[in-house]
């Protein structure tokens, strides 16, 4: 019998218990797989330190502790060894243990599914996989993949699920050049109802169909939508050996694959940081894949990996940057201890922020955890936040999804805290450690504006404070969230308020004047809209919410729409006066783009913003929609809306201008 390698055999026990390698020896064929396994000390740290096993990152156990981790962790190892062994005694061919790729990939395979797939499954699988290997129909990258990224070609799990006669079909039938399967997905039609009229939300959609088909056939010849879509393309690219999976995004056929030319993640049909991939191996969110890429670049990673099993954490973390498993199981060990020093936990605070200080997505999941754990007084936790601010930083590399830095760190800060004084406190620190970054000083100001503007009070103080920032640290802003909050507010001085502020600071940002001007007199009034404000009943990615004050004044900008609403099956814009008016008529501009979604329009107004009279309908689809009427209405609201459950669709509209004589 081989003499196995010390420093392997002692990674495998560290991970398994040494039982494990008992068990696996009695398997047929465990004592030649052990031989090859041990004696390869490549092999084994690929198997090891590849990220968790399962696919399932940092899932949490019955009990979050260290122990309960630990024990979670070895029950997986062993049942992902022992299918790799498996693997290994049924191919007689040998070429399984002594080809790379396909070493690489079978190790991949377990470690993702060895605890979700059945033996049978994975053995398909992986005969799939070794036969495109031995006929060359997969991408030629392979040949240089590492376990990891082999476990990113072989995510199957999570909201994909996978049939093995559905892998070779897609195999078979979408061979593309790999740029090209970022586009995969429009091989299948759209289609919400199949051709018999059943809806893809019921359980009869593909019914008529029986089991003639495999799911992937079905979803090219009888369509889908989004989900069915951006896994047939995501499981065309994996087939062929393309880094690809899917991600969670209402609404869109999202999906992500690796983008040779760049040599990064590229997104295909995803709108928002929302969405998030259904595979990871540190953190959540697109932010956080790319920073774990880069984590599992770096040639010291091996080194720290081996003393994160020795139990090393903060030589581990110290070692190499972006070690989100020593952070997680350093935080377990120090929250077992009862209660833990706090010089402990300041080592940890610190180690923390030089180990995700270029991972600012990674290193916020971690650090709010942090932050919930050490409870040392008020003061403490202030100084740590404050750290952590200046710390994790956006990165200057843009990365391929902006980190919603508002939910990654504000939200847990202000949990922390509540909305007393010491966020107010807080708010010019946050402001200056986050100015001049690609994004986060951005979504600073917008959450500010959502927190902080809930009075005409507080937003005062809150616009004198992003001022007052602005001027000391020369960044750009984005009044966006401000406009919107405003809106929201329904106060009409705070709305013009946030306006007269763009005016003076960034006045370039607003939509551009044309010569196109409406009258400033009609149907016998003055046009009053321009006194007042305009508040929406949602809106969506695609709102511009610097030209919501172009929806009240007469000249037309250089833009389609003034607002943009999610889709409602029944939204409503509103204008809001400064006071009672005698309301003489109102002009409905339509939007230039898409002005079918916005009929049957219907026009109300309102003394108190509760009880509308309808004063006009129309179920024409025009560039404008004119409202005379035959007296004077007193009203203080106007509400512009599309008649309830007519559909659920976008509603956008340029202008709308009210004419009368004001009574404030």
């Amino acid at each position: 019998m081989k003499l196995y390698g010390i420093a392997a055999l002692a990674i495998v026990q560290a991970l398994t218990g040494p039982k494990a390698i008992e068990e696996i020896r009695r398997l047929e064929g465990g004592e030649q797989f052990l031989q090859q396994f041990l004696g390869d000390a490549q092999w084994v740290e690929e198997f090891a330190f590849s990220g968790p096993v399962n696919t399932i990152p940092w899932r949490k156990p019955a009990e979050e502790t260290l122990a309960a981790y630990k024990a979670d962790e070895a029950v997986r190892c062993i049942a992902a060894l022992k299918t790799l062994c498996k693997i290994v005694a049924r191919d007689t061919s040998g070429a399984i243990a002594t080809t790379k790729p396909l070493r690489n990939a079978a190790t991949a395979l377990v470690l993702n599914h060895a605890t979700d797939f059945s033996d049978e499954k994975i053995f398909a699988i992986m005969d799939c996989y070794a036969q495109w290997y031995r006929e060359g129909t997969l991408i030629d990258a392979v040949e240089g993949y590492d376990t990891r990224q082999w476990r990113e070609v072989m995510a199957f799990g999570q909201n994909a699920p996978l049939g093995v006669d559905s892998l070779k079909w897609i195999h078979d039938f979408a061979n593309l050049p790999p740029p090209m399967y970022k586009d995969a997905c429009w091989l299948c039609e759209y289609r919400p109802f199949n051709c018999f009229g059943a809806s893809v939300q019921g359980p009869d959609y593909y019914t008529p169909w029986g089991k003639e088909m495999s799911i992937q056939e079905l979803r090219y010849r009888v369509g889908g939508v989004c989900g069915a879509l951006s896994k047939f393309a995501s499981h065309a690219a994996a087939s062929h050996g393309i880094r690809s999976f899917t991600a969670a995004q209402p609404g869109h056929c999202a999906f992500t694959l690796w983008d040779f030319k760049n040599d990064r993640w590229s997104i295909a049909y995803n709108v928002t940081a929302h969405s998030e991939p259904h595979f990871t191996l540190g953190g959540r969110g697109f932010a956080a894949l790319e920073e774990q890429d880069d984590y599992f670049r770096r040639p010291e990673r091996k080194s720290a990996e081996r003393l994160r099993a020795e139990g090393k954490f903060a030589e581990s973390m110290k070692t190499c940057k972006g070690n989100w498993q020593a952070a997680y199981e350093w935080w377990l060990a120090l929250k077992a201890k009862e209660p833990a020093a706090v010089d402990e936990w300041k080592a940890y605070g610190e180690a923390l922020r030089v180990c995700f200080a270029n991972a600012p997505s990674q290193g916020w999941q971690i650090y709010a955890k942090y932050l919930n754990s050490a409870r040392y007084g008020r003061e403490y936790i202030e100084s740590e936040v404050e750290k952590g601010l200046w710390a994790f930083r956006e990165r200057e590399v843009e990365t391929v999804e902006r980190a919603y830095f508002d939910e990654l760190a504000l939200d847990p800060i202000s949990r922390l805290f509540g909305k007393d004084e010491t966020m107010w406190k807080l708010l010019p620190m946050m402001l200056a450690s986050q100015a001049n970054t690609p994004s986060f000083y951005v979504q600073t100001v917008n959450w500010g504006s959502k927190v902080f503007m809930s009075t005409p009070a507080n937003a005062e103080r809150f616009l004198a404070a992003v001022r007052e920032s602005v001027e000391k640290t020369g960044a750009k802003l984005d009044f966006a969230g401000m406009v919107v909050a405003a809106s929201a507010s329904e106060d009409v001085g705070m709305f013009r308020e946030v306006f007269s502020m763009i005016d003076a600071v960034s006045p370039e940002s607003l939509p551009k004047k044309t010569d196109r001007a409406w009258p400033e007199k009609d149907y016998g009034g003055d046009l009053l809209s321009p006194d007042g404000m305009v508040a929406m009943t949602s809106t969506c990615s695609w709102d511009r919410p610097l030209g919501y004050r172009s929806a009240l004044e007469r000249f037309d900008v250089d833009a389609n729409f003034a607002f943009h609403t999610d889709k409602q099956d029944s939204p409503a814009a509103f204008v809001i006066l400064p006071g009672d008016s005698e309301i003489t008529g109102i002009t409905v501009v339509n939007s230039a783009s898409c002005p079918w979604r916005q009929p049957p329009v219907e026009i109300r107004v309102s003394e108190d913003g509760q009880n509308f009279d309808l004063v006009y309908r129309s179920e024409e689809n025009k560039p404008e929609w004119r409202a005379a009427f035959d007296r004077p209405r007193k009203a203080k609201y106007v509400m512009v809306s599309r008649e309830a459950k007519a559909k659920d669709e976008f509603f956008h509209l340029k202008k709308i201008l009210v004419y009368g004589r004001k009574l404030y």
